[in-house]
């Protein structure tokens, strides 16, 4: 079965998370969707070529990354509580991407 956008519970910020409703198969698809979201939001931070402002650097940030910290927040949080192999094998599989990307974002831009 093919996970789309529209059954994938990581996928929608909500304040009641549907844990009965969330799989192993709807981790590695999320993810991958939510990082590249993630990095598209942070190249346009970077990009911007305005005053850098609070709102503009860190508030843009959280924003840039609320999905995914959402999820996987989500995940991590399945993973210590009530996981399972299939779990744990998609958590591990998008474990090294999510830290990649974490570790690539710039710090200073001179």
């Amino acid at each position: 079965m093919s996970v789309t956008t529209q059954t994938n519970p990581l996928l929608d910020v909500e304040f009641r998370i549907p844990f009965d409703q969330i799989r192993a198969e709807h981790i590695e698809p999320a993810v991958q969707d939510l990082l590249k979201k993630a990095r598209e939001n942070i190249e346009r931070i970077v990009e911007d070529r305005e005053p850098r402002t609070f709102i503009s650097t860190m508030l843009a940030y959280d924003t840039a990354t609320e999905g995914l910290e959402y999820a996987m927040g989500i995940v991590k949080h399945l993973e210590a509580v009530a996981t399972t192999p299939d779990l744990r094998a998609a958590y591990n599989k998008v474990q090294p991407d999510v830290s990649a990307f974490y570790s690539s974002i710039p710090l200073n831009e001179g």
